[in-house]
């Protein structure tokens, strides 16, 4: 897997997404969840996010594990 990003700077979609505020942007944006959305808290109560080993500690999310629980979760 490579870092690199396209040529519109997004990156594609099956990319893994690293730190919490990446995190927390696809939430609100694709995901429509509130602004005041805090992926520490959701790391703390079983979300589907990680943590990166060494000295950065950056949390680490894939985009299709994400939607698949927010999919459980709203499913009636």
């Amino acid at each position: 897997m490579t870092t690199q990003q396209h040529q519109d700077g997004e990156a594609p979609a099956g990319d893994l997404l690293v730190g919490a505020a990446r995190i927390k942007r696809y939430l609100i944006d694709q995901r429509g969840m509130p602004p005041t959305t805090d992926p520490y808290y959701l790391k703390k109560i079983g979300w589907p996010i990680g943590k990166l080993g060494g000295d950065t500690g950056s949390l680490v999310a894939s985009p299709r594990r994400l939607d698949r629980h927010i999919d459980k979760l709203t499913a009636a």
